[in-house]
């Protein structure tokens, strides 16, 4: 939703790496959000990839930090939850 890119965005998302979940949980200000179980596009997956070249520990512990921030931001209990759901 452009909306959601109307004001600034919180000092939170510029430190995240994982900005596409933020982007997400900002929209759902503005309305619901939905899981679509298909591949709606497509990423090219290399070892030089800024993600894929990432070990399994070094994504999840980006992640996490991602998830610790948008908890800084995301105040609401519905949006809480949602959070931990995703850390848990």
């Amino acid at each position: 939703r452009k909306e959601v890119f109307n004001g600034a965005m919180p000092d939170a998302f510029y430190q995240a790496f994982n900005t596409d979940n933020f982007l997400c949980a900002l929209a759902t200000n503005y309305g619901p959000a939905c899981f679509m179980n298909f591949n709606s596009g497509s990423y090219r997956v290399h070892n030089q990839g800024i993600w894929s070249g990432k070990s399994e520990i070094k994504k999840l512990e980006m992640q996490l930090d991602t998830f610790l921030k948008m908890k800084e931001v995301f105040q609401s209990p519905k949006q809480q939850l949602s959070i931990d759901r995703r850390i848990c």
